[in-house]
């Protein structure tokens, strides 16, 4: 009868432990997403064209956060209904950061994730994620790109990788306000 004692300890606290981490999964996240303008989504097009069409892709084009997330709900909103990715939405900040949130839905339940991703533009535009967390739970950044990048894709969005980014873009930097691309 000794034995048995000892062996519900672990089993108990595995059990407990796993319940922490589904609670802190399925904590809602104090995020709203912005209001959707549609007419941004085809002004994110106009510039994005337009840079893309200048002389060699070279010129500097702003887009707004306004802009951005027009642009991600449209994707998001021509995206498969399957996929469990209901909503995604960035947050610019100073000095090359961003905030991007995206709402899922898992098992049932709406699960928010947060990244703070931060732009580098060395021989290209690339984006580094700093951090993350689902729900209230901090997550290492290759777990959660393992959980996250799929749902993305079947979103139809790009995860933010160097191969996500058209070769034509030379830099990219934030002032918190906008988004600025450079082409080459």
């Amino acid at each position: 009868m000794r034995g048995c004692g000892c062996m519900v300890l672990p089993v108990l606290a595995s059990v407990l432990a796993m319940a922490l981490v589904v609670f802190l999964m399925f904590r809602p996240i104090d995020e709203v997403p912005p209001p959707v303008v549609p007419e941004a989504a085809a002004s994110f097009d106009r510039k994005l064209a337009g840079l893309m069409a200048g002389p060699g892709g070279t010129g500097e084009v702003a887009f707004a956060e306004q802009e951005l997330n027009a642009k991600l709900a449209q994707t998001l909103t021509s995206a498969p209904s399957a996929s469990p990715l209901k909503s995604i939405f960035v947050r610019l900040r100073p000095e090359n950061r961003m905030t991007a949130v995206g709402l899922a839905e898992v098992m049932g339940r709406p699960v928010g994730g947060i990244a703070e991703l931060r732009l580098v533009s060395e021989g290209g535009v690339s984006v580094t994620i700093e951090s993350a967390r689902i729900g209230a739970l901090p997550l290492p950044v290759g777990l959660f790109t393992q959980f996250v990048f799929p749902m993305m894709q079947s979103a139809g969005i790009s995860p933010p990788t160097p191969s996500a980014m058209p070769a034509t873009i030379k830099s990219a930097r934030t002032d918190g306000a906008n988004l600025i691309l450079s082409g080459r």
